[in-house]
């Protein structure tokens, strides 16, 4: 499934959970999802794809906060761990700062 959107359309949570929904209703109701993402998606993103009963993995960038579930620590940034040249696992956590509506 795919969808084509115009360059000003695109990071447009509107149209991103739009898709997801269609996406959502073409799959059996018991089915595991795991997205694979990219970086640059954006917290509502993350708060509608849990919202389906879905999970994710992908990279993160810029000033994407997060909770590693190993240290506990709240606020972490992307720019507050060290910079490697090549990709590291972290391990399991929270991608977004708690809100009323926890992921």
């Amino acid at each position: 499934m795919s969808k084509v959107v115009l360059f000003e359309k695109q990071n447009n949570p509107l149209i991103q959970n739009n898709f997801l929904d269609s996406f959502a209703q073409s799959l059996p109701p018991d089915a595991r999802v795991i997205i694979v993402k990219n970086a640059g998606f954006q917290n509502a993103w993350f708060h509608h794809i849990t919202s389906l009963g879905w999970d994710f993995i992908g990279r993160i960038r810029n000033n994407v906060h997060f909770c590693l579930d190993k240290t506990r620590e709240i606020g972490l940034k992307v720019s507050d761990c060290l910079e490697c040249k090549t990709p590291e696992y972290m391990g399991q956590g929270k991608l977004v700062k708690e809100t009323k509506k926890s992921i």
